[in-house]
C-alpha cells in the first residue's frame, strides 16, 4: 500500500514513523514533510507539493493510496472536501 501524508508537522512525522513499520507499506509520501520526516527510513520520502491540483494529481498516480490529512487549518479542511469529493 502507498500511503499520502499531508503536512509537515510532528503529527505527521509520528505517523509516518509508525505506519513505516508496518510490512504492508511500500511507500510512505509526506507532502510537504520536514527535516526529519523522511530521516531514518528508506521508504519514507518528502515530496514538495503544496498546491490542492498538485496534490490531486499526485494522489491520482499513485495506484493504492490511504490518505491521512490531520485538518488542523482551514486550507487543509477544504483539501479534505476536494478529496471526498473526488474518491
Amino acid at each position: 500500500m502507498n500511503i499520502l501524508i499531508i503536512g509537515g508537522g510532528g503529527r505527521e512525522h509520528a505517523l509516518a514513523w509508525k505506519l513505516a513499520k508496518s510490512d504492508r507499506v511500500r511507500k510512505i509520501y509526506v507532502a510537504p514533510g520536514n527535516g526529519g520526516t523522511a530521516s531514518g527510513s528508506l521508504i519514507i520520502e518528502n515530496i514538495d507539493l503544496n498546491k490542492t491540483d498538485e496534490l490531486i494529481s499526485f494522489a491520482k498516480k499513485i495506484i493504492s493510496v490511504l490518505l491521512l490529512l490531520v485538518p488542523k487549518s482551514l486550507y487543509q479542511k477544504v483539501l479534505l472536501m476536494i478529496f471526498r469529493k473526488i474518491t
